[in-house]
């Protein structure tokens, strides 16, 4: 049988960054960041960065109202930013989310009484579904996204089996204002991706948070039915304006599948995505290091291991050389509180699981 991920590998052959007479090309032709990447601030003066560092598509965010207080000033997509990405040649996806992390909806709103909830207080139910929806079509809009392209809206969280009969009324409520005029996706756990996929025409696609101790996101990953994984948070490149950090993403369908607008994406995207695909392993154990050489002796430039560092079992590493015993690396991520760790180097081989077809039970 032929999965997803094979026709993936056999793509990677078209990228510019693979060597047919070596397991990967050059790495200093590794690009940073991910084809596919989303970000909470602004694009818009640093589009030719991204750019620069191979990114072909950026999800920005949409919402109901502007959210001061979460410190992210510069969330919601403007027609600006929209010009400045367009003409670099990034294309766009769209993400609905207002206080999508919420359970209690009116636990922040009840100083304002025209944003409460209508339904006892749930963030997530049909009522609120209905109002996002007609919030988010709006917004697209008003920046003159095209009809028949995507609307991720996003289920920001680790909610449990009790929750999921509120999540499908809310896209039960999206579906019954969108229609057809927009495809709808979902951003969230493997769970609330499984449970909507089980109702027929609910969503189109599924994009997975990088987070796997939500509920779900290790059995549906390994399923082979995700569309779209989160693979690291807060990719720092030194020359950025104004982003703070942006997250990667591996796409395990072709990018035309999930509903970027804008500028088209170019020939090579899938091929570029195809041979990330090929880089990508998961840390196997509980504990992951990179050396400065590629021998036993050679000094430790990074050490994380889950009783210091939180969860380090099935964090992504990219691989940029592969000589058998020993791969050069670049691992990227944020840990907790806020600590973000950039470091290229080399790991033994068995510290990473073999491809990235499965993702590590922990």
């Amino acid at each position: 049988m032929i999965t997803r991920r094979d026709i993936l590998r056999t793509a990677a052959l078209a990228s510019p960054f693979y060597a047919a007479n070596s397991v990967f090309a050059d790495s200093s032709k590794i690009q940073l960041l991910s084809p596919v990447t989303d970000c909470a601030w602004t694009c818009q003066d640093d589009a030719a960065i991204l750019k620069e560092h191979g990114v072909h598509a950026v999800f920005r965010y949409i919402a109901e109202l502007p959210q001061p207080e979460t410190g992210l000033l510069s969330k919601q997509l403007t027609n600006a930013e929209v010009t400045a990405l367009t003409n670099h040649g990034i294309s766009i996806g769209t993400v609905y989310q207002y206080y999508s992390n919420q359970k209690d909806y009116d636990a922040y709103h009840r100083k304002n009484s025209s944003t409460k909830s209508r339904d006892g207080g749930r963030r997530f139910c049909r009522v609120n579904g209905e109002r996002d929806a007609r919030a988010a079509v709006k917004e697209a809009k008003e920046l003159r996204q095209p009809q028949k392209s995507q609307i991720y809206f996003g289920v920001d969280g680790s909610f449990g089996s009790q929750q999921m009969s509120d999540v499908i009324g809310y896209f039960e409520g999206i579906n019954s204002i969108i229609g057809s005029e927009f495809k709808v996706g979902v951003y969230g756990s493997g769970l609330t991706v499984s449970t909507l996929l089980q109702k027929k025409g609910l969503i189109h696609s599924n994009w997975v948070a990088k987070s796997p101790k939500w509920w779900g996101t290790q059995s549906f990953f390994n399923s082979g039915k995700c569309d779209l994984f989160q693979y690291a948070h807060m990719v720092v490149v030194p020359s950025f304006k104004t982003i703070k950090g942006v997250d990667c993403n591996i796409a395990f369908e072709p990018l035309s599948n999930f509903g970027f607008w804008g500028s088209s994406l170019p020939t090579l995207a899938d091929a570029d995505n195809a041979d990330l695909a090929k880089r990508l392993r998961f840390i196997a154990g509980s504990s992951f290091t990179i050396q400065e050489k590629p021998t036993e002796s050679s000094p430790t430039k990074l050490e994380i291991n889950n009783d210091v560092d939180g969860v380090v079992t099935a964090r992504t590493v990219k691989v940029l050389e592969d000589n058998g015993a020993w791969l050069k690396v670049l691992f990227s991520d944020e840990f907790e509180p806020k600590r973000f760790v950039t470091e290229i180097g080399y790991c033994k081989s068995d510290l990473l699981t073999p491809d990235y077809g499965k993702m590590p039970v922990f």
